[in-house]
C-alpha cells in the first residue's frame, strides 16, 4: 500500500498519526527535522499505527520534504 504523509516535525503536541483522507496522513513527531531523526520517528509511528514491523514501512520519496510517500508492505 502506498500512502502520502504530511510531516509535522518538532510538534509540541503528542506524537500521533491522523488520517486526513483515504491516502493522506498527518504525522506529528517531537523529533527535529535534521539528520533523518524525524523520518525515523515517522516510520516508527506509522509501523505502530498500521501494526506492521518497522522494516515493512519504507520511505519512497520526500526525505527532505514535508510531503512524503511511504510504502507499507
Amino acid at each position: 500500500m502506498i500512502i502520502s504523509v504530511r510531516a509535522k516535525a518538532s510538534a509540541r503536541s503528542k506524537p500521533r498519526v491522523e488520517r486526513s483522507s483515504s491516502t493522506l496522513y498527518d504525522v506529528f513527531t517531537n523529533q527535529c527535522a535534521e539528520d533523518g531523526k524525524a523520518n525515523a520517528d515517522i516510520q516508527r509511528l506509522l509501523s505502530e499505527y498500521f501494526q506492521v514491523p518497522r522494516a515493512n514501512v519504507r520511505l519512497k520519496s520526500g526525505s527532505k520534504n514535508k510531503y512524503k510517500i511511504f510504502e507499507i508492505v
